[in-house]
């Protein structure tokens, strides 16, 4: 992908929850194996991790450099990670902790870890320990809810899947995509797609970014429930994979089976579902023969279902993160940040360095 003009970065999700529990997309996107460098932070929650990762957004933030933020897919006011490009130069940092835990996978060849526990007040923190271990465990277990709700979901979710995909109409996708999609494409070596997820499901219930739309010179866009949606550019997908394209696909937060959108990176075009009807966009239903009255039936039994779940995972993930703000409370006074100032120096320098660029002040 080339750089953005203005140096304004693509915002991502690098993990979700969603109906198989927490899913971490951290290894295809933070590959230590083809990356220049890898640096994991570690620390406490309220350690200053997200704070340090939008402190190097901004200050890497220059026309020539390729910046991706990836947002906490529980949090979303917070990062888990940030990606830069400088030619041929790629290099991440990201949150090595819980849930989505990293090490060193190829320890001083390509990671690094970063330690902001060595900020802490270790004396004050042992003095909270009980308390800290009685939140952790009620963190735990919040999200231990929040998981088994969404299983539950992820059951009606599923029948829905299973109901509306047999109506699919393959042809009428396939004419679909050779007329719209297929005179942009110039031949090129067969590549492939990334995931780069659009939507988060958190305890502010489903976030949506826009940076698939908001990048593109050509978007195609289809409205209609998620799952019909998810299986129109599943489909699509599929086309596009066969005929050698690549670029960015987003996966749903709920399940890796249903795909929100698609972006074709050398090509810049953007293939984007949304659950309202928009300017330009094309109904989902004319790609789906029509559901019988008793299929109808069915789906509305199954999306109340689930719907009622996934109202009582939110309500356990808002639980979760009132105990992880909690413990950002007793962490974040207990840490002497004025000591995290040398480690941030050398981590923008030795990110400076691997990207062939000047050092930032």
């Amino acid at each position: 992908m080339q750089p953005q003009s203005n140096g304004t970065p693509m915002e991502f999700f690098a993990a979700a929850n969603g109906a198989d529990g927490f899913r971490s997309y951290f290894d295809e996107i933070f590959p230590s194996d083809t990356l220049d460098g890898v640096f994991i932070l570690k620390g406490g929650p309220g350690t200053g991790k997200s704070t340090l990762l939008k402190e190097l957004a901004k200050a890497f933030s220059r026309p020539e450099i390729e910046a991706e933020i990836f947002y906490c897919s529980s949090d979303p006011a917070s990062l888990d990670g940030l990606l830069l490009t400088h030619k041929d130069r790629r290099v991440a940092v990201l949150d090595g902790t819980a849930p989505h835990e990293r090490d060193a996978r190829l320890p001083g060849a390509a990671d690094m870890l970063i330690n902001l526990g060595d900020g802490f007040d270790c004396s004050a923190l042992r003095n909270r320990k009980s308390e800290i271990l009685s939140l952790q465990k009620r963190k735990s277990l919040a999200y231990k809810d929040a998981y088994f709700y969404l299983k539950l979901f992820g059951i009606f979710l599923s029948k829905i899947e299973a109901e509306t995909e047999s109506r699919l109409k393959k042809d009428a996708v396939l004419a679909w995509t050779k007329e719209h999609v297929f005179p942009h494409i110039q031949p090129k070596e067969p590549r492939s797609f990334s995931p780069r997820l659009i939507r988060a499901f958190s305890r502010d219930g489903i976030v949506r970014l826009c940076s698939y739309e908001n990048n593109c010179e050509k978007h195609f866009g289809f409205f209609g429930d998620m799952t019909t949606c998810g299986i129109l550019i599943r489909e699509i997908l599929s086309i596009l994979k066969d005929a050698g394209c690549g670029g960015l696909f987003a996966p749903s937060p709920f399940t890796h089976a249903l795909i929100d959108g698609l972006f074709l990176k050398d090509e810049k075009i953007a293939i984007c579902a949304s659950g309202e009807e928009s300017n330009g966009y094309l109904p989902c239903t004319d790609f789906f023969s029509a559901a019988t009255e008793e299929n109808e039936m069915r789906l509305r039994e199954y999306r109340a279902e689930g719907e009622r779940f996934l109202a009582l995972a939110k309500k356990a993930l808002l639980q979760a993160s009132e105990h992880h703000f909690a413990l950002e409370h007793i962490y974040t006074p207990a840490m002497h940040f004025d000591r995290l100032s040398p480690i941030k120096a050398a981590l923008k320098t030795q990110i400076s360095t691997l990207l062939s660029v000047r050092e930032f002040s």
